[in-house]
């Protein structure tokens, strides 16, 4: 997605200035982007999670889109 780290970052700046934002994100990430950003891309899913001490998250990036043939 273009500008994925912009909106990450936005994101991520908005949630640890802003405790209510914050809980708002982790419990509703589509109506928090919303919030912030005034829109979600049509097709986009929005999935977030606050890192543990105790947990390792690894994120793959996601395959370029192969012809079946």
């Amino acid at each position: 997605m273009p500008y994925e780290t912009e909106i990450r970052d936005r994101l991520i700046s908005r949630a640890m200035r802003d405790r209510d934002f914050r809980e708002l994100l982790l419990a509703s990430a589509v109506d928090a982007c919303r919030e912030e950003l005034g829109l979600i891309p049509p097709g986009c899913d929005v999935r977030v999670v606050a890192d543990r001490r105790d947990v390792i998250h690894i994120v793959l990036p996601a395959q370029p889109d192969r012809d079946p043939r």
